[in-house]
């Protein structure tokens, strides 16, 4: 794949780290997508698209807490149209589901 590519070439580049980390992610390749995200979002901690695919990864990796607290923060970072629309849903069926008895 083309951002693999980018990698190799570009290894300290953050704006790659993101690019194949949203790549891992969307195959459903979390602990791939996982240390790739992290290192976008130290690099670019203002930036909310980083945060928001860090987030969605740890949460469906298992790690909610973590997870649920970047997509809240990436929602209040001013996340764009779908993105946030997703962060929000999910953290809404989080908050429905911990009030259940």
């Amino acid at each position: 794949e083309l951002v693999l590519k980018a990698r190799k070439v570009f290894p300290r580049d953050p704006a790659v780290a993101l690019a194949v980390g949203r790549a891992h992610f969307s195959r459903g390749d979390f602990a791939s997508a996982r240390p790739l995200l992290q290192e976008a979002v130290t690099a670019l901690p203002e930036n909310p698209e980083a945060v928001y695919y860090l987030g969605m990864t740890r949460f469906k990796s298992g790690d909610r807490t973590r997870g649920l607290e970047d997509l809240r923060t990436s929602v209040s970072m001013g996340l764009p149209g779908a993105l946030a629309a997703e962060a929000t849903k999910v953290l809404i069926e989080a908050d429905t589901a911990s009030m259940r008895p």
